[in-house]
């Protein structure tokens, strides 16, 4: 431990099952663990470090103690991982074996050391597969059993055949890597120059087609390798194929998708991508998210994980396709996600945002209100404030539909006196400006509100044309509402999901790429979409 909050951190980052598995291990300890135990609940109860409290409670010791609780709360979290964790099986069991050959019971050490190497077969591990053979060559040649010379050359040769599986996946690691750094510097080559400049360097990747490789691991990466490479050569067909060659692949290998099921997610995510970025297979993502449902992980991280991911791709979905026959249910459900598991701050944000979105656009307005209260009602100083910004228009148009004239008034007061207050912070004027013409609208007769709906409108156009950035893609959100206004239809109505075109940036292990959706055909729910993009539903984790 170096810095002075990461002890903060590190029980800030813990799920409840984890931090109740502390606390009944920090018990076992008896008095002297109570003291660890106080220090652990009262770090648990802060919402910032404080450290001039701390000090003042526990004395001159402090330093001390916060390293040892540090210690004691990495040792715990390895016994309870250990129960759910395959390779941590595999190296308990090598312990096991050693501790069975020094006590001269050989046998049973051998029987320790092969059921750890099937185990570790069924993962794909080749490190795994090698240390064992090492640990199984030592045996036998300390024990010297009948048909020792054979069962040697045995595991030589099983030595030699894992080092080249190691060798195929560690190869297809770096071409990965490679790739993935293209990825972060242009997610998609549109020069012919700097395509044929991309097929030259990775010509070896490209000259193994149709030669896969042998181990699981090996394969996983050579198909991640394939969906990053056809990601910059701007072939969305070729995505979604090796990402769907990915996730079966993941399938294929039950206890390795178990022991890596955060990543197996993640890949699940770049389908669902790859999924949004072809047309022919838009149909599929309500296949893949029920498939993503119906998976049970037991970690308490995994679990978080998958209703983290569950949650966004639905929002993103409905929202995209104007099917909000399911809006409260699905909002309902997602209320029960975040309180059963720990969420970071920043991610929670971005999934009420949406959450209030949906609702926004299903014209449920009094429940957009409720969900927008929670970011409204607690500021969050450090965290997105894209999205703190963005929620109280969203509230106060909200407002404006849903309620009498005393909230409205209450409601724009306290927006403006927020805008006023962060105006320092850089804020886009688009904020104080909508805030405006919602209190003109607000003060209007009901004969002049189709009027104004109609300059507000041409107020937004013209930042469009102008190239202003809007901050979320509010903008086009609010064109549509004025549509909805002027027309005297609904949302849900205005947008055409036959003509969605998204645009997705794909990255492979990070939280979620950013997203455009635009459709096409019609110039008004074009502008519409255009801008719900990165700062909504990126950045989870």
């Amino acid at each position: 431990m170096k810095g002075k909050e990461d002890l903060f951190l590190l029980i800030r980052g813990m799920s409840k099952s984890e931090k109740r598995y502390f606390s009944l291990d920090a018990q076992k300890s008896g008095r002297k663990g109570a003291r660890y135990l106080e220090l652990f609940q009262a770090l648990n109860d802060m919402d910032d470090s404080d450290e001039p409290t701390l000090r003042e409670r526990f004395g001159k010791n402090l330093p001390f103690d916060k390293t040892y609780l540090y210690e004691a709360i990495l040792r715990s979290m390895r016994d309870y991982r250990s129960i759910n964790s395959f390779a941590a099986r595999i190296k308990e069991m090598i312990l096991d074996s050693k501790f069975l050959y020094e006590r001269g019971l050989y046998e049973q050490a051998e029987d320790r050391l092969e059921s750890a190497k099937k185990l570790a077969y069924e993962l794909g591990d080749q490190l795994a597969i090698i240390e064992l053979n090492k640990e199984q060559r030592r045996l036998w040649k300390d024990t010297k059993p009948k048909g020792f010379e054979e069962q040697i050359e045995t595991l030589i040769e099983e030595k030699v055949e894992n080092l080249q599986k190691l060798e195929e996946e560690l190869y297809y690691l770096d071409i990965h890597d490679r790739l993935l750094v293209e990825i972060r510097k242009n997610p998609r080559l549109t020069d012919a120059r700097q395509r044929d400049s991309l097929k030259e360097r990775f010509s070896s990747l490209l000259n193994a087609l149709g030669q896969e490789p042998r181990s699981v691991q090996g394969q996983l990466r050579y198909y991640q390798c394939m969906a990053l490479y056809s990601q910059l050569m701007g072939d969305p067909d070729k995505v979604f194929e090796y990402y769907n060659k990915v996730v079966n692949c993941w399938n294929q290998s039950p206890k390795y998708k178990e022991e890596e099921f955060y990543r197996y997610v993640l890949d699940v995510s770049n389908l669902l991508h790859a999924a949004f970025a072809n047309e022919g297979n838009r149909q599929l993502i309500p296949g893949l998210l029920a498939r993503l449902e119906q998976e049970n992980p037991t970690s308490p991280h995994d679990q978080q994980v998958l209703f983290q991911k569950i949650a966004v791709y639905k929002l993103v979905y409905h929202i995209n396709t104007g099917d909000f026959s399911q809006a409260d249910k699905i909002v309902s459900t997602i209320d029960q996600w975040l309180g059963q598991y720990h969420f970071s701050a920043g991610g929670e944000l971005v999934i009420v945002f949406n959450a209030a979105v949906l609702l926004f656009m299903a014209e449920r307005f009094d429940l957009c209100r409720k969900w927008a209260s929670r970011i409204t009602e607690k500021p969050r100083v450090a965290q997105r404030q894209d999205i703190q910004h963005g929620i109280r228009i969203l509230n106060l148009v909200a407002t404006f539909q849903s309620a009498d004239i005393d909230q409205q008034e209450a409601c724009l007061r306290s927006t403006q006196r927020y805008f006023q207050k962060t105006a320092s912070t850089g804020i886009s004027p688009f904020y104080p400006e909508t805030a405006h013409w919602m209190r003109r609208m607000m003060s209007a007769a009901p004969s002049e509100l189709s009027s104004l709906y109609k300059e507000m409108k041409a107020y937004l156009q013209a930042l469009r044309e102008a190239k202003t950035e809007v901050p979320l893609g509010l903008d086009e959100l609010l064109s549509l509402w004025l549509d909805s206004q002027i027309t005297r239809k609904s949302i849900g109505s205005l947008i055409k999901p036959s003509i969605l075109v998204v645009s997705c940036f794909i990255r492979y292990c990070i939280a979620l790429p950013k997203i455009s959706c635009i459709p096409t055909k019609n110039s008004d729910v074009a502008s519409m979409l255009k801008g719900l993009k990165a700062g909504i539903w990126d950045k989870l984790l």
